[in-house]
């Protein structure tokens, strides 16, 4: 898989995988409470959220249902403060960011 890193106006910095252009990018990062995660590419349902341990903490459904660009909210209010990753699925491949969150 070959990634570039950009900038990114909202985040300060997202990845796009160039095998299939798919970019998941979040904001705020770090989060204290609401956060939203953009997901551009087609296929992308849900975004699953998972701890340091692999568990599922947060499933986000698409607060929209447009083809190419969903938005997922979420809220940090019933974990704690630490690392979680992004995970958003598109046929075969996953995509992940990390999420860190300070309340």
């Amino acid at each position: 898989m070959v990634a570039r890193f950009i900038g990114h106006q909202r985040s300060g910095v997202q990845e796009i995988n160039s095998d299939n252009n798919a970019v998941l990018s979040i904001y705020p990062n770090p989060v204290s409470s609401l956060f939203k995660v953009e997901a551009i590419g087609e296929g992308i349902k849900n975004i699953r959220i998972i701890d340091a341990f692999g568990r599922e903490v947060m499933r986000l459904e698409a607060d929209n249902n447009g083809d190419q660009t969903k938005i997922f909210t979420g809220t940090t209010s019933n974990i704690p403060n630490g690392v979680y990753y992004c995970i958003a699925q598109n046929g075969q491949q996953q995509f992940v960011r990390k999420l860190l969150v300070l309340h």
